[in-house]
């Protein structure tokens, strides 16, 4: 797909913790990062005041991971990679269900990601 063509989601969740970037800034930079990197938004979830320390219903959640699973989306963006999930196993399960549908990552603090290779599932599996 041609680059000026990718969507995106963004992904932004806040934990109750104190010091966490707030979901109206994660949105800001999420969009400013799309921007730069000629990415259109066409979704964004949300998850405000959900833990991703452990295992909790997040609509967020769930309707990107349904999206990414369905082929709507090319790029999740967020502002770390933490925000999509704490889990070891559900980073797990994001990294291959996003493998598998050619899906990439880029968040604010970490970069570019791609799950599907070597390098990607790596530093994946580095900050989880």
């Amino acid at each position: 797909m041609n680059e000026t063509h990718r969507r995106g989601a963004l992904y932004l969740r806040m934990s109750k913790s104190k010091g966490e970037v707030k979901i109206e800034q994660q949105e800001a930079q999420g969009r400013a990062l799309a921007s730069a990197h000629d990415i259109e938004v066409t979704e964004i979830y949300v998850d405000d005041g959900v833990s991703a320390y452990v295992f909790a219903d997040r609509p967020g959640w769930a309707q990107m991971m349904a999206d990414v699973q369905a082929g709507r989306l090319d790029v999740l963006i967020a502002q770390a990679e933490d925000r999509f999930t704490r889990q070891p196993m559900e980073k797990e399960t994001l990294a291959a269900l996003c493998a598998g549908s050619g899906v990439t990552w880029l968040t604010v603090n970490d970069g570019a990601l791609d799950p599907a290779t070597a390098d990607g599932a790596f530093f994946s599996t580095l900050r989880a």
